[in-house]
């Protein structure tokens, strides 16, 4: 078995692959989809050096990918806010770094600090929440699943699981499918596995009227959402993400069906 890398080489493959990501920005690529697969190379990386912990993915990468963003000019920086107002803006478009509808955040204010940068308080829990929610969710699911293997296996059925679980991830990424679509499918995937727990089969148009009442009628924003169709904008995505946050038996109470197992304890 091969040794893992050590630290200094993790460093260079993530300026290396971070550099790569850059270089599909150059070549139009939208900024919100370099963060995503920007925290892909690098959760890829760590975990081929065998270093993925909760830490890492939900404090340590996030950081990186912030860092690079920055220097990259993929977000602005300082953050800026609604003249007058107390709203943080984290957009791409150029138009918030030069309006002057929109003013940089004072320095005296930019109490937290996230990666090398200094940001106000909540900024960095509001990127990582909607800017890279979905791939933080689909590694921590990754690392759950290989503890749970490990947990519940001896000897070589556990082996074999955890040897299942990295092919089946290589296979997606060898596969050149496009990261955030896979992101976002998984994390609907998720989603609707969660009601079913509830009873409740829920659907792309279900997720689309929860999201914009009254204005989203069809299906077709959220398959547009899920397979990264360039006519889903960012403001689109943080919509269908803060429904997906959200527990499916509170937005629907009414489907909420009591499986037999939940009958039989209610009467105990």
């Amino acid at each position: 078995m091969a040794e893992p890398p050590s630290s200094d080489q993790v460093q260079r493959r993530i300026r290396a692959a971070l550099l790569e990501v850059h270089s599909k920005r150059l070549a139009g690529v939208k900024p919100l989809e370099c963060l995503r697969e920007a925290y892909e190379v690098c959760a890829k990386v760590f975990d081929d050096a065998k270093q993925l912990t909760d830490g890492l993915l939900t404090e340590r990468i996030p950081a990186i990918v912030f860092d690079a963003a920055v220097d990259h000019r993929w977000v602005g920086y300082p953050p800026r806010r609604t003249v007058g107002g107390l709203l943080t803006v984290m957009s791409f478009r150029k138009d918030v770094r030069y309006s002057s509808r929109y003013v940089d955040i004072p320095q005296k204010e930019l109490t937290e600090t996230f990666g090398s940068h200094k940001v106000p308080a909540g900024y960095a829990a509001q990127f990582k929440k909607y800017y890279l929610g979905s791939p933080i969710a689909h590694w921590q699911a990754v690392v759950m699943m290989r503890a749970a293997a490990s947990d519940s296996m001896d000897g070589d059925m556990g082996a074999n699981t955890l040897a299942t679980l990295t092919v089946q991830s290589e296979t997606v990424s060898r596969a050149g499918a496009d990261p955030v679509a896979t992101e976002r499918d998984a994390l609907l995937t998720r989603f609707k596995t969660k009601a079913m727990e509830h009873g409740i089969k829920v659907t792309h148009e279900m997720v689309a009227k929860a999201a914009k009442p009254g204005k989203w009628n069809t299906r077709t924003m959220v398959t547009w959402w899920k397979a990264n169709d360039p006519r889903c904008k960012p403001t689109h995505d943080k919509r269908i993400r803060a429904v997906l946050d959200k527990d499916p038996a509170t937005l629907w109470p009414n489907k909420v069906k009591i499986s037999p197992a939940n009958t039989a304890n209610t009467a105990s």
